[in-house]
C-alpha cells in the first residue's frame, strides 16, 4: 500500500466541478483468505494551509466497498479499518494548494471525527434545494449570509417514505445542528430570499 505521497493541485475557481486526484491507493500485501483488514490511521494535510475535499474508498476482507467525503480545513486524521484504500483530494482554493497524505499502521481502534461541506446559493422564488447528505452523517449545520431574514429560510427534513418529518427555520436551527437520523432528503427553501449557504455534516469517522 502507498503510504505517503505529496500532490499539487491546481488553483480552483469555485464554480467548474472539483477536479479529484488520486493521492494515495493501494492494498495490503496479505492478500490471503484469513486477511480481513488493519486499522490504520489516514492523515491528510495541506503544506499550503488551505482548505481542500477528499474522497475516502476502501474495503475490508469480505466487507463491501466503503466511501467517506471530508472536508478539510487544514488537516485531519481519519481512522478506517481496511485492506485496500483509494483517497482522492480536491483543491478548494483559488491558489495553488500542496497536499499530502500519509497511512500509518495502528495497533486498535481510533475514533475520528470530521466534517464535511456543501455549498449552495438562492435566488429569489427558486426551488427548494437538495442537500446530498454523506456517508457517516451524525448532525448539519447549516450558515446563511442572508442573516437579516433568517426566518424566511428554513431546512426541511424528509423521511425515506417521502413524509415530511421538520421543518426548521433558520432562526430556530439549534446551535447543535439537526440530527440526520434515518432523514431520506435534506432540503433548503429559501423563502424566496436571495443569497449564498453552507451546510457542513458532522460525522462519525
Amino acid at each position: 500500500m502507498l503510504t505517503s505521497q505529496v500532490l499539487s493541485l491546481a488553483s480552483w475557481n469555485g464554480t467548474d466541478d472539483l477536479d479529484f486526484q488520486t493521492l494515495l491507493t493501494g492494498q495490503d500485501g496479505d492478500c490471503s483468505r484469513e486477511s480481513r483488514g488493519k486499522w490504520r490511521i489516514v492523515e491528510l494535510v495541506s503544506q499550503s494551509g488551505q482548505p481542500f475535499d477528499a474522497e475516502l474508498r476502501w474495503t475490508a476482507g469480505n466487507g463491501g466497498n466503503l466511501k467517506a467525503l471530508v472536508t478539510v480545513s487544514r488537516a485531519t486524521r481519519v481512522g478506517l479499518f481496511c485492506l485496500s484504500l483509494n483517497v482522492r483530494v480536491a483543491n478548494l482554493d483559488d491558489a495553488i494548494n500542496v497536499v499530502s497524505g500519509v497511512v500509518a499502521p495502528a495497533r486498535t481502534f481510533v475514533q475520528t471525527r470530521n466534517q464535511y461541506e456543501v455549498r449552495g446559493s438562492e435566488g429569489e422564488h427558486a426551488a427548494p434545494v437538495e442537500i446530498p447528505i454523506p456517508p457517516f452523517a451524525e448532525r448539519l449545520h447549516v450558515y446563511f449570509t442572508d442573516y437579516a431574514n433568517l426566518a424566511s429560510w428554513a431546512i426541511a427534513v424528509t423521511d425515506a417514505q417521502g413524509t415530511l418529518r421538520s421543518y426548521t427555520t433558520a432562526d430556530t436551527i439549534p446551535s447543535t445542528g439537526i440530527t440526520i437520523g434515518g432523514a431520506g432528503k435534506i432540503e433548503v427553501y429559501s423563502g424566496a430570499q436571495t443569497g449564498e449557504w453552507r451546510a457542513v455534516f458532522s460525522l462519525s469517522i
